[in-house]
This record gives C-alpha cells, structure tokens and sequence, in this order.
C-alpha cells in the first residue's frame, strides 16, 4: 500500500511513515524523512509546545479555570467537553491544538464547549439524568479522596 506525504507531496509506501493510531490509516500524515526535518528544528518545537500551553491557558479564560459540574480548579485535571458530543471527532480532524484554536475563535464557544475535571468527564456518558450524574460525580470524588487519604496515612506511619 502506498500513501503521499502532506509535506513533500510524494506517493511512498506506507513504510516509510511512521504509525500512528489515531489516524485513520494508522500512519503519520508526513514520511518519515519529512518528519524528522520538522523535529530537527529546535526552534520550531519549543513554539509549538509554548504556543500549545498558550492556547490551553486562553481556553481556560475563556471557559472557566474550573469543573462545571463539581467545581474541581486542579488545572491539570481539566478537560474540554464538547456539550453536543463530537469531541472525539474534532480531535481527530483538527487535533487538541487546532481544537483549542476552533475555540478561541468561536463567539459562541461558551455554549458549545465546557471544561470538565477527568473524573465528570469519564462519568458523564454513562448517565441518563443530572441527579443520577450528581450522584455518580460524589461517588467518584468521594472514592478519590479515601485512596488519597489512605495512601497518606500509610506513608506517615512509615
């Protein structure tokens, strides 16, 4: 099976790309050779990684810096959900940094998009009603804090 590279725009056989899952092929977009050229440029890596930590902080602001359900602020447990589904989707086609710019963009973006902690995001789709997914978040939350508790009182009696 061959494939064409989205940089050189050369047809190539699907062994010179490396694989990615999350693509629908199961290949990077670019061949490998254009793909080490793009990682090569020190410069260009550490924009993309500030550009990225810029747009997630923008986001934040724009959204709200906690859960919209349990009210959780641990910034590095907050997840964007999208309110109509289709994260996954938009992820896939846009991936996390052009989904975060999509929102940026968007005037309407507060009704469309809400942050999450991890925890109300995994428990949300298994829930048919708001008090059942209430219910459910405490639970979570409740089972969270009692591992954390333990493990606490375990180190301290070492």
């Amino acid at each position: 099976m061959t494939k064409k590279c989205y940089k050189c725009k050369e047809v190539k056989p699907l062994s010179e790309f490396y694989c990615n899952r999350s693509k629908k092929d199961g290949h990077q977009e670019r061949c490998k050779r254009c793909q080490r050229d793009y990682f090569k440029q020190p410069k260009a890596k550490k924009q993309r990684r500030v550009r990225h930590h810029t747009d997630r902080q923008l986001v934040l602001n724009l959204l709200g810096h906690c859960c919209a359900l349990c009210g959780c602020e641990e910034e590095r447990w907050l997840t964007i959900d999208h309110v109509t589904g289709g994260g996954k989707e938009h992820r896939k086609e846009r991936s996390t940094a052009g989904t975060y710019r999509d929102i940026i963009k968007d005037p309407d973006a507060k009704k469309k998009y809400r942050v999450l902690c991890y925890q109300c995001n995994d428990v949300l789709p298994l829930c048919d009603s708001e008090m059942q997914l209430l219910e459910a978040i405490e639970r979570e939350h409740n089972r969270i804090i009692a591992n954390f508790v333990a493990t606490v009182q375990e180190a301290n009696k070492e």
